[in-house]
């Protein structure tokens, strides 16, 4: 092996153990856990201690439907947990962060059929300490293992024209067919975009290549065949409920839309919003004021015209599809999301982040070919540092702020996009409830948690520490029992302590960081009842507990708890009048949320 592929191969096998090392440091104490994943380890959990006819047909649902994924992610989990065990929730992580590890020389590897060794590594290293794409990794949720799966289709797309081995081509094929399937039950939104996608790298192919003679329409039976197997749970699923989830899929398309329909405010907002994000991708800043996320939008026109120029100036036809490539997957997204405008989250994002950084080297590259002058390659160097710099600099700050909120009252920034801080990691629920356990000496224990979501949190925390007695955690009014210890538990920055009156009496005050647990007394009969319906809702301010106007909880939470009634109803041709399009539109305001199918049902024929 010649001696500049040893220095490049140690110098990708630094970049990734860097990468590993900022993924997996204090995983288990800064695991951000929350309903979501407290629901998904219940459900795994079962299948480990009963077995794998107890895993479900479909996944999680998509936010705000009855829609439900493919079942993909609770079988990435299940599997984490069949090699590694369930003593704690940090395993069903395990998968979302063993994709983002793998992502890092995958990303390489596609760098390298555009950029050089040199340009591949910086890229490749600003990736591996992505803020935004790190923090997605640390933690147990549908969308976290999009960048890999996305990047895995384009990589496979790529190589599968590049290719004349018709062995070769059956596999690139099928691959793209895996990572599509799996994406797809990922989050839905890829299982539209990339289609279109597709659609338009074949036409490509068709018009900017004609000189290329390909065969590859052979080839979307080997894709579609794949998808198929992928997907025959949800499949198996819908034998067994007359459809549901896919008129669930019908009537979902065109509920999330934007508040307006205008298409330059639509087209504004998704600047603005694409702005935000490629910021905190390249970057890692959070918080960053609309005039800074406004300038930034100049610095988007850039890459994209750096990107432009690129393509245009690019001769060699394997490089010149790879930049057309990543317009395509920029703007197969781009064209799905402008609908929703405003309404898009940080995690609509993931399935496009490594673009970022490929923009940025097409930009270093447009400006090696476009100056002359002599220090270029310095200024082209400088820009592929930023991201680099400055996402080693904000990950710092995270870490920072992740270990005050585990030692004091914390301050940290504002932004949706931030987990495990100010209280919420799976670090915050084991102390609380370790102090719980060990402190009641009497038979029972009554909690009132920070959020109502908290509920499926504690019963699991609870479980976790050994507790073995009975333990209620209060959502209305509760009686004096002198066989209970009473607690509450509150971000420890609204301190209610001094609140309480003269009714009720402290007893124990104790701070985990930014979680702290009062443990009180009822000392006046007045008290009963008074706390009563504590997470009542509040227009302005969600859900509160109050009791002499102390505010205990701020926000509201959406939960899937899966314990919904079935309200679909089978709807048959009545030989009336009605049109076949009204039929259509009764049924599917009709269809709702059908009980899970877990495979057991498939041979007992019932469902639970």
């Amino acid at each position: 092996m010649e001696t500049k592929s040893k220095i490049i191969i140690a110098c990708l096998v630094l970049i990734i153990a860097v990468g590993i090392f900022l993924r997996i440091y204090n995983f288990d104490g800064w695991l951000f856990f929350q309903a979501d994943q407290a629901r998904d380890f219940n459900l795994v959990s079962r299948a480990i201690n009963n077995g794998p006819e107890w895993l479900p047909l479909l996944g999680p649902k998509a936010g705000g439907t009855f829609l439900r994924l493919g079942p993909i992610f609770y079988y990435f989990e299940y599997l984490s947990a069949l090699i590694f065990g369930i003593g704690s929730p940090a395993i069903m992580a395990y998968p979302d962060l063993f994709f983002s590890i793998l992502s890092i020389p995958l990303l390489f590897l596609f760098l390298k059929e555009f950029f050089s060794n040199k340009y591949s590594l910086l890229l490749t290293a600003g990736y591996a300490i992505c803020f935004f794409e790190i923090q997605y990794s640390r933690f147990a949720w549908n969308p976290n293992s999009l960048p890999f799966f996305n990047l895995l289709f384009f990589y496979a797309v790529y190589k599968f024209f590049q290719t004349d081995n018709g062995k070769a081509k059956f596999w690139w094929a099928a691959l793209i067919g895996a990572a599509y399937a799996i994406v797809g039950q990922l989050h839905f939104v890829s299982m539209l975009s990339l289609p279109i996608a597709l659609a338009a790298i074949f036409l490509i192919r068709k018009i900017s290549f004609k000189n290329i003679k390909e065969q590859w329409l052979k080839y979307l039976g080997v894709i579609l065949l794949t998808c198929l197997i992928f997907y025959l749970p949800a499949i198996l699923s819908d034998f067994q409920t007359n459809g549901n989830n896919t008129l669930n899929f019908i009537k979902s398309i065109g509920q999330k839309n934007s508040d307006t329909t205008n298409l330059a405010s639509l087209l504004q907002k998704d600047a603005f919003v694409f702005s935000k994000y490629f910021l905190v991708i390249l970057t890692g800043i959070v918080d960053a004021t609309k005039i800074t996320i406004n300038l930034f939008i100049s610095v988007l026109v850039l890459l994209f015209a750096a990107g432009v120029f690129a393509l245009k100036r690019e001769n060699d036809g394997k490089k010149k599809f790879f930049i057309a490539l990543v317009f395509v997957w920029f703007f197969s997204y781009f064209i799905t999301y402008f609908p929703l405008g405003s309404k898009l989250q940080p995690r609509h994002f993931l399935v496009i982040l490594p673009l970022a950084f490929i923009f940025v080297g097409l930009l270093a590259h447009s400006l090696e070919k476009i100056f002359k002058f002599k220090y270029v390659a310095y200024l082209a160097m400088i820009v592929l540092l930023v991201p680099i710099i400055t996402n080693a600099y904000n990950m710092k700050v995270w870490f920072s702020e992740i270990s005050d909120s585990q030692k004091k009252i914390s301050t940290y920034r504002k932004s949706s996009l931030l987990k495990s801080v100010g209280g919420e990691s799976w670090w915050h629920l084991k102390k609380t409830s370790e102090f719980m356990h060990n402190d009641c000496e009497k038979s029972r224990i009554v909690m009132i948690p920070p959020k109502e979501s908290y509920r499926s949190l504690y019963d699991y925390a609870m479980e976790y520490v050994g507790e073995k007695r009975p333990y209620s955690i209060q959502w209305g009014s509760f009686e004096r029992d002198n066989n209970a210890c009473f607690y509450v538990i509150g971000f420890a920055k609204n301190d209610i302590s001094d609140r309480f009156g003269d009714a009720l009496q402290r007893i124990k005050y104790v701070q985990f960081g930014d979680m702290a647990v009062t443990r009180f007394s009822i000392i006046d009969d007045q008290a009963i009842k008074k706390i009563k319906n504590p997470f009542k809702k509040n227009n302005k301010r969600g859900i509160e507990i109050e009791y002499n106007n102390a505010v205990i909880i701020e926000e509201e939470e959406n939960i899937d708890l899966d314990t919904g009634n079935n309200n679909f109803e089978e709807i048959s041709d009545s030989g009336d009048e009605n049109s076949l399009s009204e039929d259509i539109s009764l049924l599917l305001d009709n269809v709702g949320r059908e009980d899970r199918v877990f495979w057991k049902d498939l041979f007992d024929g019932k469902m639970e």
